[in-house]
């Protein structure tokens, strides 16, 4: 009875200090705005998790936990004046159902949350919600668990493998990553980079699929044969690897294709297009993601790691996020990979980090000590391979390359497809090695020798513009304006100046720009003449565009259209006969537009010819009377004003 009556009293002193620093805000006109707002950033930013978990290694089971303290929070946040610090928290179950897809096992059923309930066994995920007792919502949030479903996968034997961890990101360049790792302190010594690591393909799908198969193209047949020798997670499988797959809700909408079989003992996917599909993301309640983001990869990663890290099985996991440089929480992330290195990761694991970018993807290794002290050929050959043409499919073979680590026979690699020079970046490369020999595209090989302008530098504005109005004039010339949205440049990012051993009058440069709305983030190559300063073209057709979701361009069909259509929130696409109509009305409309500006520009030219028979009336005689008078006739004149007439014509 006392212990529940200091809770309550702690409840009410909380209650009445917000109030008096509410009282004193409002007796302070002057501060009034900036105090309250100040006010609620600081109760936003206590703000915690009302639920939780906690994981029971003993038991091997998760338990859920109510924090009391962030339920207050919650409350005295939503629930303006009210005292009643009532709450409660459910849960609705995910699971897989008998046609082998995430769903909510019962929507009408919530399950009541107690502090120390035990999640079942057969739950993967569930989605908790938490309310006041006015049935205000509170909190919304969904909690995936790593349940291991088949004990089988856990091999008795002793750990002689290291283990294997890709961390893969769309969109970040070398530069970005460079300054997380000044933040993460004493990993940059033990990093070997790749300099030159270019892209084999022309997307982030096939890139992936070089180095999780070794191919060059991503169809359909390739993925059906995800358990075959090619598939790398299958090659690791069957050497007694524990494996893990992840990828954010982006790639997963993105990716052209599904897995037929599920690819790892344990897959993310699945489980957040099912939460996608249950929770509404749109709600602006504290802790539920305006989308699904990197941070559901990487505490699927920190789960497998607390769960495995020790165990006496080695394993492989991937996890992959779809999130820009631009979009990354750079704080964020830091603070993941401290967790991971808590943990004990890099302590025992080969750890990857490398992403796809149009024109600037990264590549580091990170070895363990042990690695280092065992294989110290492969630290020589790391740091000469650091300046050298390197690819995907190189990536492919190291992968395979770890494999052999320990064994006293080389075993037989499978070579990328299309690529018979490419090879482990464990084993030294040409000095000279070309792009050919590395399967690197010519496009993506001139991005390999390119570079960055300064951020300052007023070319990049210029390049930013044109290449809006380049959007925008397609969009038009393709009768799109309807259906898309209107592009305005927010920001260029980055401009990379490609650098050729050709001499040329043009110049060739690599833009990313963001656009509104939703701030869209695209990918162009322009010609520039640097003697002219004239920017010269730019292709649209070849333009990327990184998707934040693939339903952004669900009104139109065409391939080639998607990649530069936003479509607008609300669309009336009209009747056939309509459509004929309005495109008439338009093209008359246009006609119309192009005849007025015809005769603006014909009355602009005639003012400015009298302006200059007038100006010529004032000037002496002499200055144009340089010959006997019988050569000064009417067609000197006409031949000033012909002159006039044709300079005035340039500008238009």
């Amino acid at each position: 009875m006392k212990l529940c009556r200091k809770g309550w009293l702690l409840i009410v002193i909380i209650y009445f200090i917000v109030e008096l620093q509410a009282i004193n805000m409002r007796n302070k006109p002057g501060q009034n705005n900036k105090a309250r707002t100040k006010l609620k950033k600081t109760i936003d930013n206590k703000v915690n998790d009302i639920v939780s978990y906690k994981y029971d290694s003993i038991n091997q089971q998760y338990v859920l936990l109510l924090n009391q303290i962030a339920a207050n929070q919650s409350l005295l946040k939503n629930e303006n004046n009210s005292r009643n610090m009532s709450f409660k928290c459910s849960y609705r179950s995910l699971a897989k159902n008998s046609s082998g897809l995430y769903n909510i096992i019962n929507p009408a059923v919530e399950v009541l949350i107690k502090d120390g309930d035990v999640v079942p066994n057969n739950v993967e995920a569930i989605i908790t919600t938490c309310k006041s007792k006015s049935d205000k919502l509170l909190q919304v949030k969904p909690f995936i668990f790593m349940q291991t479903k088949n004990q089988n996968i856990l091999m008795k034997t002793r750990k002689n493998q290291p283990n294997v961890v890709l961390f893969g990101f769309n969109g970040m360049t070398e530069e970005y990553f460079q300054s997380i790792l000044k933040e993460i302190h004493g990993s940059k010594k033990t990093l070997y980079e790749m300099n030159k690591y270019g892209r084999n393909g022309e997307n982030e799908n096939q890139n992936l699929i070089a180095f999780l198969f070794g191919y060059g193209q991503s169809t359909q047949e390739i993925l059906n044969s995800n358990h075959s020798s090619r598939y790398i997670l299958k090659r690791f499988k069957n050497k007694g690897y524990l494996t893990a797959f992840a990828e954010d809700i982006k790639l997963t909408n993105n990716f052209p294709f599904e897995f037929q079989k599920q690819p790892a003992d344990f897959y993310l996917g699945p489980l957040l297009k099912a939460i996608a599909d249950n929770v509404p993301l749109q709600n602006e309640t504290h802790n539920l993601p305006q989308g699904l983001s990197s941070n559901f990869v990487f505490d699927y990663g920190h789960q497998f790691f607390k769960r495995y890290l020790h165990s006496s099985q080695p394993f492989f996991g991937f996890f992959w996020t779809s999130t820009s440089e631009i979009q990354q929480n750079k704080r964020n992330f830091v603070e993941y990979i401290k967790r991971f290195k808590k943990l004990g990761l890099f302590r025992e694991s080969i750890v990857i980090f490398f992403s796809d970018h149009v024109c600037k993807p990264m590549l580091f290794f990170w070895l363990p000590i042990s690695i280092r002290k065992r294989y110290p050929g492969i630290i020589q050959n790391l740091t000469k391979n650091k300046n050298r043409v390197t690819s995907p499919f190189d990536l492919y073979l190291t992968l395979q390359n770890i494999l052999e680590l320990g064994g006293k026979i080389t075993q037989n690699r499978t070579q990328p497809v299309g690529c018979p020079t490419c090879r482990s970046l464990f084993e030294e490369l040409p000095v000279n090695r070309t792009c050919q020999e590395a399967g690197i595209s010519e496009n993506n090989c001139e991005c390999a020798n390119s570079v960055r302008l300064p951020q300052k530098d007023p070319l990049n504005l210029s390049l930013g513009t044109f290449l809006v109005k380049s959007l925008n004039q397609y969009l038009r010339n393709n009768q799109l304006m309807d259906r898309c949205e209107e592009f305005t440049l927010k920001s260029v990012e980055s401009v990379y100046q490609i650098k050729t051993n050709f001499r040329s009058e043009l110049d060739n440069y690599k833009v990313q720009f963001i656009t509104q709305p939703k701030s869209s983030i695209f990918f162009a190559t322009v010609e520039y003449t640097p003697v002219s300063r004239n920017i010269e073209s730019a292709a649209v057709r070849s333009f990327h565009r990184f998707y934040k979701d693939a339903s952004e361009s669900k009104c139109v069909t065409m391939e080639e259209f998607k990649k530069v259509c936003l479509c607008k929130s609300e669309i009336i696409v009209p009747r056939t006969g309509d459509y004929v109509k309005l495109m008439i009305n338009y093209l008359i409309h246009k006609v119309d537009d192009l005849e007025q500006s015809s005769l603006m520009k014909q009355e602009q030219i005639k003012n400015d010819i009298d302006r200059l028979k007038d100006m010529l009336d004032y000037l002496p005689r002499k200055s144009f009377t340089r010959t006997s008078s019988k050569d000064v006739t009417t067609e000197k004149p006409e031949s000033d004003e012909a002159h006039v007439n044709a300079e005035l014509s340039l500008h238009f």
